[in-house]
């Protein structure tokens, strides 16, 4: 958890603390707190274990997932951005950082995750190593400078709806919260859908008067090219404050 507040970033060890960091700890009273939002990045996850070996939901929760999908506003394009695609379209880490940030997830990576030669049994190893440390503390700390850059009084209310509704599904849902299936956009885009026509998209606010100015000439089949979507897992569910 990261908090401008002395730009300080705060790492929970519920492994080790167990349910009294949600009680004691006062940890479930924050997380559901309706005056605290929480800045998250896919939160179906977390909120899918946090809901059922804690009994806790995140409330007021704000997606940038979302937001960015929203901004983006892509009908066509089925697949949600992982973190460090966030982050990069984002542009919230300075020049001077970003050497630095990229080996700090490199790092990370290549000690948990199997495909790299990790495993995910090092976080349970205490103490952490400083690379975990360094890695969950990098995750969070630019949240809020993301929010800070695209949020938008034309954006929040949906963003703040469609969270709701993403983390309501998660939790009351019996899908597995990994895989590849994660990487596709659970959740519609606000406004007119497009409809496709002769393959072709158009929205709403741009369809033909009529089927004369409709060009299906535009390009031949040939000349089609695949659309390339991101199959990078969505799995950077991390949160700040």
């Amino acid at each position: 958890m990261y908090t401008r507040s002395g730009d300080t970033t705060y790492l929970f060890d519920v492994s080790a603390l167990g349910k009294e960091i949600f009680s004691a700890g006062r940890l479930k009273e924050l997380l559901e707190s309706p005056s605290v939002r929480k800045i998250v990045i896919d939160g179906r996850a977390d909120n899918d274990a946090l809901h059922h070996l804690f009994g806790v939901k995140m409330v007021n929760a704000y997606d940038l997932q979302i937001l960015h999908a929203i901004r983006e506003n892509k009908h066509s394009d089925l697949y949600v951005k992982g973190l460090s695609k966030i982050m990069a379209a984002a542009s919230v880490v300075p020049i001077r950082d970003r050497a630095r940030v990229e080996a700090i997830k490199n790092k990370g990576v290549r000690l948990f995750a199997p495909e790299k030669g990790g495993s995910y049994a090092v976080w349970s190893e205490r103490p952490l190593q400083k690379e975990l440390l360094d890695y969950c503390a990098c995750d969070v700390k630019y949240l809020l400078d993301i929010k800070d850059k695209w949020s938008d009084t034309h954006y929040d209310a949906d963003v703040l709806r469609l969270t709701k509704q993403r983390i309501d599904k998660a939790v009351n849902s019996i899908a597995f919260r990994k895989g590849p299936h994660m990487s596709k956009r659970d959740f519609d885009l606000p406004g007119p859908q497009p409809f496709l026509c002769n393959g072709l998209d158009y929205d709403f606010d741009d369809r033909p008067d009529s089927l004369h100015d409709l060009h299906f000439d535009h390009f031949d089949d040939d000349d089609r090219s695949p659309s390339l979507y991101d199959h990078g897992y969505s799995d950077d569910s991390v949160y700040g404050y």
